[in-house]
């Protein structure tokens, strides 16, 4: 029996002739049989074999068009949007606040969410809240903002790794330093003003002479991210902290490494006694360390805390330490025997604590509360400033020890309060849609 001309029931292409009763397509390679008593063809399964699907037309110049118009909208309305996000929400953001030495100014730097347009330095005006000036810096957002202990310079830390140094009374550029890294946010000031530090994500501590710009050291102290660091009162020394466990003390002329000592994990706060004899040291552990620099020899644990530790601080005179820990707790340590003093209970959330200059009175922020105890007989005064679901910090104290500096981390005010009766003395009202992130001092 001959086949002539039948069409392949699997792709409709032409099957050649044949004198038997199967017979494969050309085409697609299907394999047919053919029924004797009909004549019809039926295919053979074979799962080795695909069978062919149709070829799909070619796409138009219409239907092209209208695609890549569509990705180019989504592509300009996304940068659009982030615009106006960052220019006018909330992750328009205060990322540090500082107060001057002589009480007269208060500062603030300023980033747009992912860096689009830039950011700005406020001054305002510590007496009455009034904004000074604003300078913007496009393309660059600020992360931090000091002054220098004697209050003649600004420094900021940038988000490409740049440290801008500015005349605090004009606020002209002085200098510009570039470390490593990206993102600054640990800069300090030696205690004459003439050298600031700054320690990147690499583990790298960077030394700057700020009359002359130039860079005295950049020295690898830790094998992962400098978390802190800390000048010594006397100006001899800087101590590190970072994301590998270890505590390191270098000469700060030279960056001479003088001290190592390792903790379990990585450390987030370290403190200097006024002698700068001691270290305080704590992070992710749950206890804070004392160590004599000069033995390079741990003089005793802190224990006592349920969590990580966030802050360690000694007070004025020497006579406690303070240490602020995750489990929502402040507790105070006798310096001289590492006795446990008072457990205070900080209420809720909170990453900082500052004493005031005379010691009398240590503050921590909470829940929408400045939480101020007395040192005498650590009797608690509890402040109202935001709204209950605000995180306050306490970022500074005025020299008689009279008022605090507070912001809210979810808030767009930042405040001056009297603290014998709570009254707030100064509002400075960012702008619409600014919060703060952080406070640095």
């Amino acid at each position: 029996m001959q086949i002539q001309r039948q069409i392949c029931p699997a792709c409709a292409a032409p099957l050649p002739g044949s004198t038997s009763e199967s017979v494969k397509c050309e085409h697609c390679g299907s394999q047919l049989r053919l029924k004797k008593d009909t004549g019809q063809l039926f295919p053979v399964i074979n799962p080795n074999v695909e069978t062919a699907k149709p070829l799909r037309p070619p796409m138009s110049k219409a239907k092209k068009r209208t695609i890549v118009a569509g990705i180019l909208f989504i592509v300009i309305a996304g940068i659009l949007m982030a615009y106006i996000y960052n220019r006018y929400n909330w992750h328009r953001v205060i990322n540090s606040v500082a107060w001057s030495p002589d009480g007269q100014r208060i500062v603030s730097v300023h980033g747009q969410g992912f860096g689009i347009g830039g950011g700005t330095l406020r001054v305002w005006d510590a007496t009455n809240g009034k904004s000074l000036k604003v300078i913007t810096n496009k393309n660059v957002l600020m992360w931090q903002v000091i002054f220098s202990p004697d209050g003649k310079y600004l420094a900021t830390g940038e988000h490409d790794g740049a440290i801008e140094i500015w005349d605090a009374q004009n606020l002209e550029p002085v200098q510009r330093f570039q470390a490593g890294g990206s993102f600054v946010d640990n800069l300090v000031w030696s205690p004459d003003s003439k050298q600031i530090a700054e320690g990147d994500a690499n583990g790298t501590l960077w030394v700057w002479d700020v009359a002359n710009g130039r860079k005295l050291y950049s020295q690898g102290v830790h094998t992962d991210r400098l978390e802190i660091l800390a000048w010594s009162p006397d100006g001899k020394y800087i101590a590190t902290g970072g994301w590998d466990g270890l505590i390191r003390v270098v000469d700060a002329a030279t960056g001479q490494m003088l001290m190592e000592f390792k903790d379990k994990s990585y450390l987030n706060s370290v403190a200097w006694t006024a002698d700068s004899k001691y270290l305080a040291a704590g992070g992710l552990g749950n206890m804070v360390h004392i160590i004599d620099v000069a033995k390079a020899t741990e003089v005793f644990k802190l224990e006592g805390h349920k969590n990580s530790i966030r802050m360690v601080s000694w007070s004025p005179d020497g006579k406690w330490i303070a240490s602020l820990a995750q489990d929502d707790t402040v507790r105070i340590w006798d310096a001289v025997t590492g006795k446990a003093v008072q457990v205070l209970d900080n209420g809720g959330y909170n990453q900082n604590m500052m004493w005031s200059p005379d010691g009398k009175y240590l503050a921590s922020g909470g829940w929408g509360v400045l939480r101020i105890w007395e040192t005498a007989n650590w009797t608690m005064q509890q402040v109202q400033v935001f709204d209950r679901s605000n995180d306050v910090r306490i970022a500074g104290w005025s020299a008689d020890n009279r008022q605090a500096l507070v912001v809210g981390k979810y808030d767009e005010i930042i405040k001056i309060l009297e603290v014998a009766n709570q009254h707030e003395l100064a509002s400075m009202q960012v702008s619409v849609g600014e919060a703060i992130r952080r406070v640095l001092f």
